[in-house]
């Protein structure tokens, strides 16, 4: 009887400029904790090994595995190149952005039994990129290096080659899944 079980490597996306916040997101403190180390804590659990994605690995010094972005002036889809190419060994990778500091490891853990269940190339929720779960193959990489070639960096152009299932997401759980882009919004967070 075969195994349903797969190994889960976790992606921070933090190569951005954070130029509509006009300060590095991954600094940002949000109930005693910076939006990265919440984006960590959120990871750990769930998955075997955990990175995290930057522009230049020279910008910054942690106790993680750092993957740079070998492409540049493209946008997260160059961070997600990156680590495919980055030959992390886990069957499939996690990849969530710094910037969600509400969401709740309920929300990847459903993304994680519902990969399990249909072992998709890819995995996501309806009418959202992030956060999103996608096979670590060549088949794939392949796919995206060919989207590259043709200028297409869009993460969701990305996801429909790949045939990512798009799961329905409860209304109450939408909240989980927004992203801090701008200081009003950071002043809008609960308990903030």
């Amino acid at each position: 009887m075969k195994s349903n079980k797969i190994s889960m490597a976790g992606v921070v996306i933090a190569g951005g400029l954070s130029s509509r916040m006009q300060q590095d997101k991954k600094f940002l403190q949000y109930q005693n904790k910076t939006f990265l180390d919440i984006a960590i804590d959120n990871l750990k659990p769930l998955c075997q090994s955990v990175f995290l994605s930057l522009a230049s690995s020279a910008e910054f010094s942690a106790s993680i595995n750092i993957i740079e972005d070998e492409f540049k002036n493209m946008g997260p889809i160059a961070g997600i190149f990156s680590c495919l190419n980055y030959k992390i060994q886990e069957d499939y990778i996690l990849f969530l952005p710094v910037d969600m500091p509400l969401l709740t490891p309920q929300i990847l853990k459903n993304l994680i039994a519902n990969i399990k269940n249909k072992k998709s190339n890819g995995i996501n929720y309806e009418n959202h990129v992030f956060p999103f779960i996608i096979k670590n193959s060549q088949e794939v990489l392949h796919i995206l290096q060919n989207l590259i070639n043709k200028n297409s960096y869009s993460i969701k152009n990305f996801l429909a080659a790949v045939n990512s299932i798009s799961l329905p997401i409860a209304e109450e759980d939408k909240k989980h899944l927004q992203n801090i882009n701008y200081y009003e919004q950071f002043l809008g967070l609960p308990n903030a």
